[in-house]
């Protein structure tokens, strides 16, 4: 491929996420009445869980080996990852089994656009990060600032940052792929549910909760051991395993591969059904 191509390809995909977010703010604005309902909604249920959390803290000093501190910035870690997933990945996948449903996908396959990369980012739901998420989090902020007093070192907060961030893509891909179920069953409401239990099992369980076989064995099909729980364990200096990055790595090439090849199997089975 030559370096203009590419550098196309690149421009057209920076266009089509521009216009993706940008659509789907107007389309969330629109209904101001549902926002301000999530909004509260959201807002109740983390007030309700750093309500249960500082009544546990008040009977135990510390859970795992995390200090009332350290769990409010797991919590923290786990909300943050949580949005980001719900808003990107999540949003999108529920759109693509509605349009794989109602017939919608075959004006977009006969489209001059880069399918996957359209239907991974359709729908970008910034007004949801904006609304739900910053005023759910306000509080939690509040508490970790107060109550946190862990060193962090520069290097596992990098390394930590890096592993949130390779576990977003996991996470993503572990949603789609389980929800490509739809091109085969024409819903995905089972699959849908599997992947949200799986892929949010535990999130606020600390790393050193589990056993280690079964965090060996979870790493591969419940991503919020990696996004919020081992990514925590990273910064609070609790896991030094220098094998962690690049076996996260590593997984995520795989969740990468495994989405790639799973869309074009999906894709063959459409274009067969629909002939």
């Amino acid at each position: 491929m030559k370096r203009s191509e590419f550098k196309e390809k690149i421009i057209l995909r920076l266009k089509l996420l521009k216009v993706c977010t940008f659509f789907s703010f107007k389309e969330a604005t629109a209904y101001a009445a549902n926002n301000y309902s999530n909004m509260l909604s959201t807002f109740m249920y983390v007030i309700t869980y750093l309500v249960f959390i500082g009544a546990l803290f008040n009977k135990v000093k510390t859970v795992a080996g995390y200090s009332y501190g350290e769990i409010l910035f797991l919590t923290l870690m786990t909300q943050v990852s949580f949005y980001i997933i719900w808003s990107v990945s999540i949003s999108n996948t529920d759109l693509l089994a509605k349009n794989v449903k109602n017939g919608n996908l075959d004006i977009w396959i006969s489209r001059p656009v880069p399918l996957l990369w359209f239907v991974t980012f359709q729908k970008i739901n910034i007004n949801s990060l904006l609304m739900d998420g910053v005023p759910a989090t306000a509080p939690l902020i509040y508490l970790v600032i107060k109550n946190f007093n862990s060193p962090v070192l520069p290097i596992n907060l990098l390394a930590g940052t890096a592993i949130i961030l390779m576990g977003i893509v996991i996470a993503h891909c572990f949603q789609f792929i389980l929800n490509l179920s739809c091109f085969w069953t024409g819903e995905n409401q089972n699959m849908r549910n599997l992947a949200w239990e799986l892929g949010f099992f535990g999130d606020s369980i600390p790393f050193e909760g589990y056993s280690a076989n079964f965090r060996r064995i979870a790493m591969f099909f419940i991503p919020s051991i990696i996004t919020s729980a081992l990514s925590t364990s990273v910064i609070l200096g609790k896991n030094t395993n220098p094998l962690v990055l690049p076996l996260v790595f590593g997984i995520m090439i795989m969740f990468l591969y495994l989405n790639l090849k799973m869309w074009d199997l999906a894709l063959k089975h459409y274009s067969s059904a629909s002939s």
